[in-house]
C-alpha cells in the first residue's frame, strides 16, 4: 500500500503502534518478579546483605531476560499477522484471508501476551487508512477492493467488519489527526456525515457480520465518535 507508513504511530517496518498496554504487561512481569525475588531469597534485602544481593541481581537478570523473550515473542506474533493480512489484501487473495480469519475466529488463538490473533487480523487493516491519506483515488480503490470482497463472500462477516474500519478511516480524513479544537471548522461536517455512513454500513451488516464478535467492536468505536 503506498500510504500504509504513513499512518501517524505506525512503523511501516513492524506493522505495529505505539501500544501502552505492552508497556504496562512489561513492567507487571518485572513487578511480580521482584515480589517472588524478595520472598524466595534468604534474608532480608533491604538490609543490603552483600551475598543476597548478588542473589538478587542474577534472578533479575534471568527473570528480565524471561520477560523480554516473552515481549519479543509477542512483536513476531504481530509482525507475521500484519505483514501477511497486507500482502494478502493488496493481491486481492480474499480465499487466504477468509481462511486465516475463521481459524482465528474458531479457534480462538492468542499471541503471547494473551490477546487475540482475530484482533490483530483486523487492527492490520488500519494500514491502509489514515487521517494524513487525502488523496481520493487511493481511498476510491481501497474501498472497491473491500467491496469487491463483499461480492465474493457474501455470507462471510469478514469483509463488511473491514469495510467498516476502512469507511471509519475516510471520515477521520476529513477530521485529520490533530486536537478538536484545531480542526478546521468545515471539517466537522463531512467528518460525522462520513462517520454516520460508516455505522449504517455497520448496522446493515449485523445479520452475516456480527457473528464474529469483532463487529460489536468496530461498531462501537464508530458510535463512540458520533
Amino acid at each position: 500500500a503506498p500510504y500504509a507508513s504513513t499512518v501517524p504511530g505506525m512503523r511501516a517496518e513492524t506493522c505495529q503502534t505505539a501500544d501502552p498496554a505492552h508497556a504496562s504487561y512489561f513492567y507487571h512481569l518485572l513487578a511480580s518478579a521482584l515480589s517472588i525475588m524478595e520472598e524466595a531469597l534468604p534474608g532480608d534485602l533491604t538490609q543490603g546483605s552483600a551475598d543476597n544481593m548478588k542473589w538478587g541481581i542474577f534472578v533479575l537478570v534471568v527473570l528480565c531476560s524471561l520477560v523480554t523473550n516473552v515481549y519479543s515473542d509477542e512483536l513476531a506474533d504481530r509482525v507475521e499477522i500484519g505483514r501477511t493480512v497486507v500482502q494478502l489484501f493488496e493481491s486481492d487473495n480474499f480465499n487466504e484471508l477468509e481462511k486465516i480469519a475463521g481459524r482465528y475466529r474458531d479457534s480462538g488463538e492468542r499471541t503471547s501476551s494473551g490477546l487475540w490473533k482475530l484482533t490483530m487480523f483486523y487492527y492490520s487493516f488500519n494500514r491502509f487508512t489514515g487521517a494524513d491519506i487525502k488523496d481520493e483515488h487511493y481511498w476510491n480503490t481501497v474501498q472497491s477492493r473491500v467491496n469487491n470482497w463483499i461480492a465474493q463472500k457474501p455470507d462471510s462477516p469478514t469483509p463488511y467488519i473491514v469495510k467498516g474500519i476502512i469507511l471509519t478511516g475516510y471520515a477521520w480524513k476529513y477530521r485529520g489527526g490533530t486536537y478538536a479544537n484545531k480542526v478546521p471548522q468545515e471539517a466537522w461536517k463531512p467528518f460525522y456525515e462520513n462517520l454516520a455512513l460508516a455505522h449504517e454500513h455497520m448496522l446493515a451488516s449485523k445479520k452475516v457480520a456480527s457473528a464474529d464478535p469483532h463487529w460489536y467492536e468496530t461498531t462501537a468505536r464508530i458510535k463512540k465518535g458520533l
